[in-house]
C-alpha cells in the first residue's frame, strides 16, 4: 500500500476516535498494512470503519430501515486494513465493487481534512477509490420494488465543512435526456438527488438535486413528506457525460443547514435517480411517493464529530429600475445578512431588502369573492421559513399524486388546494390595503395592488434540544398612493402609515418511536387603529409504522373589535401502499380572521370530509399504473347552511408508452352561496355536474403534448364547454418551448354586478401561454414568457340576490340591453436575461410589460390582445446586481 494511502486510510480512522498507525516493510517506502486499534475508555456506541470491499454489486433488502434511533451499529473494536481490501481501479473499473449494508444498519462516512475533489462532475479523482460505493437503490416509481435496469453507485466524503457525494450511473449514450431549465423547475429529465435529514430525528431535512446539463433544485422537507422548494442553499454541484451514461458530484456545505448539537451525529440520507426516458424512479431506501413514511424511513449515516463552524454571509445588491409609464428611474441598493453562531442558531436580517420583480405571477382572471393564493419568491424569507410550517395544510402541493418533474405532460388541475396558514410572508411588503381611500379621490388598481417598500427584517430560527423556534419581525415605511381629485382632476397623494408585522413559534417534538409535536405560534400585524394578533396551537401524531397520521390546529384572531375562534384536523390512514384514506374536521366560527398575515380560503365553516385513494402498480398487465379516487366533502356555515357540497372521482391510467389518461366526475347537490353577493345575503344555486377527458404524452420525447375536453354546469345550469391544449418542444438540452391555450364557451355564467346584483352572460374565454428558454450552459440563461386572459361575454338575465331565502330573482328594474357587457384583456410577458455568477450570486436584466384594459364596447380577440400590448400599465425595465460574500 503507497504510503499516501495508508496516511489516509489513518486519517479517517483517528475521525472515528481510533488509535491508527502503519508498519513499514523493511527496506521500503510503503506500508505493509495500516492497523486500527478502538479506544480504550469509549462508553457506549463505538463507531464503526468502513473500506471499500471487493465484492460483486448487491443489494439490499427491499424494505426501508428500521428506525434509525431505536438502532445501533455493529461493534468493531479493532481491524486491520490490508492494502488488497482497497480498489486500485479507476472508477469505471468499480462499479461493481460496492457494500453490501444490512437493514438498519448505520452507514459510517470517510472523513478527509481537505480531499482534492474538483467539481466537475466526472468522479475521476484517486480519492473517490479509497471510500465505499453504494448501489441499493431499487425502482420506486412506479411502485415496484424492482431490480433497476442500470446500475448506480454512490459515494460520500465528508470534511468539518461539508460533504461531498458522487454518483456514477451506467446508462446507454443515445438515452440520456440532457435539458437545462431555471433553477428549480421540475423537469422530466435525468437527474441525481439526496434527501438529509439534517436534525438526525426525521424532523426537518434539506433535499439537492443536479440534473444532467448542471441544473440545480433544492428545498426542504417536513414531516412526512411536506416537500418545498421554496429555499435556495449555497451549494455546488455539476454533472459530466461519460462512455458509460453520466455522473454527477455535489458538495453540501454543513453551514448552510440548521442542526442541533451532538457529538456523534447521524444524519438520515435518501438517494434518488430520475431515468427520464424509461419515466422511472430509483431510490435507496425505496421509499415511493405514496409510501405512508419518509422522513422517519431514511437511511442512517454517521457523520461524526461534525459541528457547523461560526459562518457569516452577505448579500448586497444594487439595482436600477426604468419605468417608462412614470417617466422614472431609480436606484436601490440594500443587503441580506445571514449570521449562524452555532449548528442550532441562525440570524437573517435585510436592510432595504431585495425585492425586486424579476420574476412575474400568472395571470388570473378572478371574479369570485373568493382570494387567490400566490407562492413566496424572495430569498429572505425563505431562507429557514420551515420553523413555520404548522400543519400540512401550508402545502399547496399536498395532493399531488406523483413527484414532480416525471410522468406524461400535465393537464391543468380541476382542483386548486388553498392553504390555511398564519403566516403568509407574501403579506409582508404587499399590497397597502389597509390604507382607506377618502370620498373624492380616485386610485387606480394597478396603483392599489402595487407592494409597500419595506425599511427591514429580521429572523431568528434555532433549536434547543427537542425544541426549535423562530422569531420574525418586519416593518415597512409609509404608504404614498397616486391619486386623482373626483372635482378638480388635479393628482393627489393618499398617505398612511407602512405596517410591522411579528412572528413568534415554538414547538416541541418527540420522534422516538413515530412522531409526537405540539407547537404554539403568534403572529401580529399593526394596522391603523387596532392590532391584528392570532395564535395557533398546532398538534401532530404519526405512529411508529407510519400507517395513522394526525395533523391538526387550533386558531384564535383578535382584530381588536372581535375575536373569532377555529379548529381543523386530518386524518390520514395508509394501511399499505396501495390503500390512503383521509379525512378531515373542521370547525371555523364566522368571527375568525387571519388574513392580516395569514390565509384561509373562508371561515363560518363546518367542514367533514373523507376520501379513498387506491393506487396500483404491480400486477397490471396492460397498464403501467392505475388510480382511482372517491372523495365525499360537505361544508356547512355555523348556521347550518350548506354550502360546498360534492362528490368527486377520478379514474387515471399510465400506459405502456408512458402516457396518461384521465377521467373526472363530479357532482355537487343544492346548495347556498353565502360569498360571492359581498355581504348583501346568500342565495340557492341548483345541483350540477362536471366532467373532463384528458390526455399526456410521455414528456422524456422531444415533443409532448396534452389535451383535456371539459363539461361542466354553471350555478344557474347552464352548460360550459372547454378545452385545454398544448405542447412542449425541446429538440435539445438548451432549447424549449412551451405554449397552452384554454378556451371555454361559457352559457348561463354568473358574475356579481354591485350590491345584490347579479348577471348571467354567455362568454367566450381564450387564454394562450407561452414561454421559450435559450440556455448558453447552465449559467446564462434567456428566458421569455408571455400570459394573456381575454372575455368577450354578453348579458342574457340580470339577477338579484332575494330579500328572503331562495334562488336570484328577476331585478325589478332591468338595464339596457348590453349595458352591462364587458370584456376583459389582462396580458403579461417579461424578457429576462440571468447570469449566474456564484452560489446565490446572480446578474438580472429584466424587462416586463403588463396590461389590464378597461371594458371595450366592440371586441374581436385580435384587436383585445393588440391593445393590451399597445396600451401597458406596465413597462419596466430592471438591472439587478446580488452577490453572496461569506463563510
Amino acid at each position: 500500500m503507497p504510503e499516501v494511502r495508508a496516511r489516509a486510510l489513518i486519517d479517517l480512522a483517528a475521525t472515528r476516535g481510533f488509535e491508527a498507525w502503519y508498519l513499514r516493510e523493511a527496506g521500503t517506502t510503503e506500508a505493509a498494512e495500516a492497523v486500527v486499534q478502538a479506544p480504550q475508555a469509549s462508553p457506549g456506541r463505538v463507531p464503526r470503519l468502513a473500506t471499500p470491499a471487493r465484492m460483486p454489486a448487491s443489494r439490499g433488502s427491499m424494505r426501508p430501515p428500521a428506525d434509525r434511533r431505536e438502532q445501533a451499529p455493529p461493534v468493531q473494536t479493532a481491524a486491520i486494513i490490508r492494502s488488497d481490501a482497497l480498489p486500485a481501479a479507476p472508477v469505471e473499473e468499480a462499479v461493481a465493487r460496492t457494500t453490501i449494508v444490512a437493514d438498519g444498519a448505520t452507514i459510517p462516512v470517510a472523513r478527509m481534512r481537505d480531499p482534492d475533489i474538483t467539481l466537475d462532475g466526472r468522479v475521476d479523482e484517486p480519492v473517490w477509490q479509497q471510500v465505499p460505493g453504494f448501489d441499493e437503490m431499487l425502482v420506486s416509481e412506479p411502485d415496484t420494488a424492482a431490480e433497476p435496469k442500470y446500475g448506480t453507485i454512490t459515494r460520500l466524503i465528508y470534511t468539518e465543512k461539508g460533504v461531498y457525494v458522487s454518483a456514477v450511473m451506467q446508462q446507454p449514450a443515445d438515452t440520456l435526456v440532457n435539458r437545462l431549465s431555471s433553477r428549480d423547475q421540475s423537469l422530466n429529465r435525468d437527474a441525481f438527488h439526496v434527501t438529509l435529514d439534517a436534525s438526525g430525528a426525521g424532523l426537518y431535512g434539506y433535499w439537492f438535486e443536479v440534473s444532467l446539463g448542471g441544473t440545480l433544485r433544492d428545498g426542504t422537507v417536513v414531516p412526512e413528506r411536506t416537500v418545498s422548494e421554496q429555499w435556495d442553499g449555497p451549494w455546488r454541484g455539476a454533472s459530466a457525460v461519460t462512455e458509460d451514461g453520466w455522473s454527477a458530484e455535489m458538495y453540501l456545505p454543513w453551514s448552510m443547514m440548521a442542526m442541533p448539537q451532538s457529538d456523534d451525529r447521524v444524519i438520515g440520507i435518501w438517494l434518488r435517480r430520475q431515468v427520464a426516458h424509461l419515466d422511472e424512479t430509483y431510490s435507496w431506501p425505496a421509499l415511493p411517493f405514496n409510501s405512508p413514511r419518509f422522513m422517519s424511513a431514511l437511511q442512517p449515516v454517521s457523520f461524526p464529530g461534525v459541528e457547523p463552524k461560526r459562518s457569516v454571509a452577505v448579500f448586497p445588491y444594487v439595482s436600477s429600475t426604468q419605468d417608462a409609464i412614470a417617466g422614472e428611474q431609480q436606484v436601490d441598493a440594500g443587503f441580506d445578512l445571514y449570521f449562524r453562531p452555532s449548528s442550532n442558531l441562525q440570524l437573517t436580517a435585510t436592510i432595504k431588502p431585495d425585492f425586486g420583480a424579476v420574476e412575474s405571477d400568472k395571470v388570473v382572471v378572478n371574479l369570485t369573492a373568493f382570494e387567490t393564493f400566490f407562492p413566496e419568491k424572495r430569498l429572505f424569507f425563505l431562507e429557514g421559513n420551515e420553523v413555520f410550517v404548522t400543519s400540512p395544510r401550508s402545502d399547496i402541493n399536498r395532493f399531488n399524486s406523483r413527484p414532480k418533474g416525471t410522468g406524461p405532460r400535465a393537464t391543468p388541475l380541476t382542483y386548486e388546494p388553498e392553504p390555511t396558514t398564519l403566516v403568509n410572508t407574501r403579506r409582508i411588503g404587499g399590497a397597502a390595503k389597509h390604507i382607506d381611500i377618502p370620498d373624492g379621490i380616485s386610485v387606480s388598481g394597478i396603483e392599489r395592488s402595487k407592494p409597500s417598500q419595506l425599511l427591514g427584517a429580521v429572523k431568528v430560527v434555532g433549536q434547543q434540544g427537542a425544541f426549535r423556534y423562530g422569531v420574525l419581525a418586519a416593518a415597512e415605511d409609509d404608504v404614498e398612493l397616486r391619486g386623482t381629485d373626483d372635482t378638480t382632476g388635479q393628482n393627489v397623494l393618499v398617505e398612511g402609515p407602512g405596517r410591522d408585522f411579528g412572528v413568534i413559534r415554538g414547538i416541541w417534538e418527540s420522534s422516538g418511536n413515530g412522531r409526537k409535536a405540539l407547537g404554539y405560534i403568534g403572529t401580529i400585524v399593526t394596522l391603523p387603529g387596532d392590532d391584528a394578533m392570532t395564535h395557533g396551537i398546532d398538534a401532530h401524531v404519526l405512529t411508529g409504522d407510519g400507517k395513522l397520521r394526525f395533523d391538526g390546529q387550533y386558531l384564535f384572531s383578535d382584530d381588536g373589535t372581535r375575536q373569532g375562534h377555529g379548529v381543523f384536523s386530518d386524518f390520514t390512514y395508509a394501511p399499505s401502499r396501495t390503500w390512503l384514506h383521509r379525512m378531515s374536521l373542521d370547525y371555523l366560527d364566522e368571527r375568525l380572521d387571519i388574513s392580516d398575515l395569514g390565509f384561509i380560503g373562508r371561515n363560518d365553516a363546518i367542514v367533514a370530509r373523507y376520501g379513498v385513494v387506491r393506487t396500483q402498480t404491480r400486477g397490471l398487465e396492460k397498464l403501467r399504473m392505475m388510480r382511482n379516487s372517491l372523495f365525499f366533502s360537505n361544508q356547512w356555515s355555523v348556521d347550518g347552511f350548506a354550502n360546498r357540497l360534492g362528490i368527486f372521482s377520478n379514474q387515471t391510467f399510465m400506459l405502456p408508452n408512458r402516457s396518461e389518461v384521465k377521467w373526472t366526475l363530479n357532482y355537487f347537490p343544492t346548495q347556498w352561496d353565502d360569498r360571492n353577493s359581498r355581504g348583501n345575503g346568500m342565495f340557492k344555486i341548483e345541483d350540477r355536474w362536471f366532467t373532463q377527458v384528458a390526455f399526456g404524452s410521455d414528456t422524456a420525447k422531444p415533443l409532448a403534448w396534452s389535451g383535456t375536453l371539459t363539461a361542466e354546469q354553471e350555478s344557474l345550469g347552464g352548460w360550459t364547454y372547454g378545452s385545454d391544449f398544448g405542447f412542449t418542444f425541446k429538440p435539445n438540452g438548451r432549447f424549449s418551448f412551451d405554449f397552452d391555450i384554454r378556451y371555454k364557451r361559457r352559457d348561463g355564467w354568473l358574475v356579481y354586478r354591485s350590491g345584490r346584483e347579479f348577471a348571467t352572460y354567455s362568454a367566450t374565454d381564450l387564454q394562450p401561454t407561452l414561454a421559450t428558454d435559450f440556455f448558453f450552459n447552465a449559467r446564462h440563461q434567456l428566458r421569455m414568457t408571455l400570459q394573456w386572459a381575454g372575455i368577450r361575454a354578453e348579458g342574457q338575465e340580470y339577477l338579484e340576490v332575494p330579500l328572503g331565502e331562495g334562488p336570484l330573482v328577476r331585478r325589478a328594474v332591468q338595464p339596457t340591453a348590453g349595458s352591462e357587457d364587458f370584456t376583459i384583456s389582462r396580458l403579461t410577458a417579461q424578457f429576462r436575461y440571468r447570469w449566474e455568477i456564484g452560489p446565490l450570486s446572480d446578474l438580472f436584466l429584466v424587462y416586463t410589460r403588463g396590461s389590464n384594459l378597461p371594458t371595450d364596447p366592440d371586441p374581436e380577440f385580435g384587436d383585445l390582445f393588440q391593445e393590451a400590448w399597445r396600451e401597458p400599465i406596465v413597462d419596466v425595465f430592471i438591472m439587478k446586481l446580488r452577490y453572496r460574500f461569506g463563510t
